[in-house]
């Protein structure tokens, strides 16, 4: 292979990544517009998390087609191309439920809790703890595997946050507020599992450069 065949293979490889990073980092926007909404108290403002997060979403589908396109297009990738394809399509997934989570918090007028809130809030650390690993994860691929467990270990925490809410849903004597509840913590929770799903292709891609 020539010099100038290495340097179009980098050159690709790169383009991968900076795609799979701009996603990443489309994913921690949703979360932290997530957390801001459940923070929120004005109605103004949490109208206006509903429009962001419609853009993310947008934003979103773009990178999801253009990676689609490279490995269409492409014979070199950086790592294995059905990880490339499961990793943009996990964080697509998340990104999805992310804005479905906040458009349902719109349509059903639900007040918000401490369940939701803490769950906001460890899902946004998660995703941060994603991007890190996406950043690094052709360079650093050790850094990106401890970013990877961190974000498991969330999602962990996650699925106990979840279980607890569900359980408090007991006390809910009206039906409907009942199943809206539920319905948007099953979103909630369906992102965690996203993530943790994320974190553990991460950590398949880092053995896998290393075997």
């Amino acid at each position: 292979m020539s010099w100038k065949d290495l340097f179009w293979a980098s050159k690709i490889s790169r383009k991968f990544i900076t795609i799979l990073e701009e996603e990443a980092s489309l994913v921690a926007k949703m979360s932290e517009i997530f957390a801001r909404h459940c923070a929120s108290t004005e109605s103004t403002a949490q109208s206006q998390w509903v429009l962001e997060s419609n853009q993310v979403e947008e934003l979103g589908n773009h990178d999801r087609i253009t990676i689609l396109g490279l490995l269409n297009q492409s014979f070199i990738t950086p790592f294995d191309r059905e990880d490339i394809n499961d990793l943009s399509q996990i964080m697509e997934d998340m990104i999805n439920y992310g804005d479905i989570t906040i458009r349902e918090l719109e349509l059903y007028h639900i007040s918000m809790n401490a369940q939701i809130g803490a769950m906001a809030q460890q899902l946004q650390l998660g995703t941060v703890e994603l991007l890190e690993a996406v950043k690094v994860l052709l360079d650093a691929p050790l850094s990106a595997q401890a970013h990877a467990l961190k974000a498991i270990t969330i999602q962990n925490q996650m699925a106990d946050l979840y279980r607890h809410a569900i359980v408090g849903l007991g006390d809910e004597s009206d039906i409907h507020t009942l199943m809206k509840m539920r319905e948007v913590y099953r979103h909630i929770q369906n992102t965690a599992e996203r993530l943790a799903a994320a974190g553990s292709l991460i950590l398949r891609i880092t053995v896998k450069q290393y075997g």
